[in-house]
């Protein structure tokens, strides 16, 4: 599964970020047997 994060392009140049998407309750705690989306955030060309 793909998702998209927007970036604004700008002139510094900043290391790969990790991400983490999750369902959560209201207390934020992860909700059971819900899938957790992980990925890298780059620079935008």
């Amino acid at each position: 599964m793909d998702f998209e994060v927007p970036t604004v392009r700008d002139q510094v140049a900043e290391p790969a970020e990790s991400m983490r998407r999750a369902l959560t309750d209201r207390d934020a705690e992860l909700l059971p047997g819900r899938p957790v989306l992980t990925g890298t955030v780059l620079d935008q060309p």
